[in-house]
């Protein structure tokens, strides 16, 4: 069987043992030119971080790609890694197999005979597990970079796959497990949160709202791709489970902030009142599409999490945002501030998260893992791909607003700029989503469009959505007030 794998493999996939360059698509988008020189400086590292450092290609046509200074894969920080280049990749030959072979290699780690395996959390080269801790959110993961490659790119080889390498198998495995590990309350249980420390209570709260909202995906995914509605059915009733257990177990009414998420709970009365910056997390839950940011219950969370009512709210002289217990130094961590911007409408908070986020790099125009916010020449972690790869997400889909509707197959434009931030071009083509050949200039220091020209003609402005790109070849000038 190995040897019939691998025939099929490479087949669909050239082979190689070298570790991956960014190829024309990135260099073109790493091209950008911001007025905010830090920024603009960062963005060209992070974009294409993870492949000059990370990705290496194997000879049984996978991907294997370590965390950074970690030499190990996690499905987690691997799939969250690659997942910007997915918006790049629909025209890119070169991104779509490094993207595949990553899918691959999880496939058949969750194929693997290890006990739960869709559930262990990191793996060496030689498809043996590195660490044996217990996440399900490396199943979320996954299914988030399986669908939207498919959505973006239309491609189905990599269903194509037989044997340990077999998509529709591991995903199987993995629906599963997780319906073997459905507790009382509707939701999974959780050993390890998405920082790898042990849960206190079993009912992880951000993990099943990204279960959630994934689960659909996969059901869509069974229906369209394998035709397998009874599988298609099992995930929508175990995602409207999950959040009818949420909705059940998992909410607080406070007396200062109303009714929040907890971060944990074991469903009788016992919960934990906090939020940890390793995503999923409670801040992330508009990111996790699992509830929209105007929601309220959101809105009364995350004015939780970013107090000091949230035990690991840290505050400093150059900056202040969600950290983590996994840091026992109480240090604030870069990403949580990326989520937040992420997740934020607010012009002035975004601008405000930009200068945190400039001013905690220690100039190395990297993101760390933590920062000690008074002297931010102290941190962990100098190469920490997952906050470079988020980082650089950031700026495409914040300060450039590009932000691609799958279903519908649409990109629009909604920039957020600041006085810091006034001004970006794209002098070089660039591809996102659906399309490709984008060039952009912007210039304001808002949110708020004043107005759009496509090829020297003016365009309409949606009011919610910015402005609608309507295919390739287009030179893309906006104006915010």
């Amino acid at each position: 069987m190995q040897t019939i794998v691998r025939i099929i493999l490479c087949n669909i996939f050239m082979v190689y043992t070298v570790f991956a360059q960014a190829n024309g698509v990135i260099e073109n988008f790493t091209n950008l030119k911001l007025s905010d020189t830090p920024m603009q400086q960062t963005f060209k590292q992070c974009l294409p971080y993870t492949l000059k450092t990370t990705v290496k290609n194997e000879s049984d046509g996978t991907t294997y790609i370590v965390t950074g200074d970690i030499p190990a894969m996690w499905v987690r920080d691997s799939a969250a890694q690659i997942y910007p280049y997915v918006y790049l990749s629909k025209n890119d030959a070169e991104l779509q197999r490094i993207i595949t072979g990553t899918m691959l290699r999880h496939f058949k780690h969750f194929n693997s005979k290890y006990e739960d395996a869709p559930f262990i959390n990191s793996w060496e080269e030689n498809y043996t597990p590195h660490e044996y801790k217990w996440e399900p959110d490396g199943i979320a993961y996954l299914i988030r970079l399986t669908w939207l490659y498919w959505k973006v790119t239309g491609d189905e080889t990599w269903t194509q796959a037989q044997g340990d390498f077999a998509a529709y198998q591991a995903f199987n495995h993995a629906v599963d497990l997780l319906e073997k590990n459905t507790g009382f309350t509707g939701m999974i249980k959780c050993k390890n949160r998405p920082s790898d420390d042990w849960t206190t209570y079993p009912y992880l709260i951000p993990t099943n709202m990204f279960l959630s909202s994934m689960l659909l995906k996969l059901g869509e995914m069974y229906t369209q791709i394998w035709h397998d509605e009874k599988r298609a059915q099992q995930c929508n009733a175990m995602s409207q489970q999950i959040r009818a257990g949420i909705k059940n177990y998992g909410i607080y009414d406070h007396p200062l902030f109303g009714k929040i998420w907890v971060y944990e709970t074991d469903g009788e009365n016992n919960f934990l009142l906090m939020d940890d910056a390793n995503i999923p997390s409670l801040l992330s839950a508009p990111y996790l599409e699992f509830a929209p940011i105007t929601d309220e219950t959101y809105q009364n969370t995350r004015k939780f999490v970013l107090s000091n009512f949230n035990p690991y709210f840290i505050s400093g002289a150059f900056g202040q945002g969600e950290g983590s217990p996994h840091t026992e130094n109480f240090w604030l961590w870069p990403i949580s501030l990326i989520m937040q911007a992420l997740t934020s409408n607010d012009d002035q908070e975004v601008a405000l998260l930009f200068k945190y986020l400039n001013n905690l790099d220690n100039h190395s125009y990297y993101v760390h893992e933590s920062v000690n916010p008074n002297h931010p020449d102290q941190y962990t972690r100098s190469s920490f791909a997952w906050g470079n790869a988020l980082y650089a997400e950031l700026i495409m889909k914040k300060v450039l607003g590009f932000n691609f509707y799958p279903d519908q197959g649409i990109t629009y434009l909604q920039p957020y700029l600041n006085v810091s931030c006034n001004k970006a071009e794209i002098n070089d083509q660039v591809a996102f989503g659906h399309d490709s050949g984008i060039t952009l200039h912007l210039l304001g220091t808002s949110s708020r469009i004043a107005s759009a020209t496509i090829n020297d003609k003016p365009v309409a402005v949606d009011k919610n959505l910015g402005v609608k790109i309507p295919g390739d070849n287009v030179n893309i000038v906006i104006k915010t007030e």
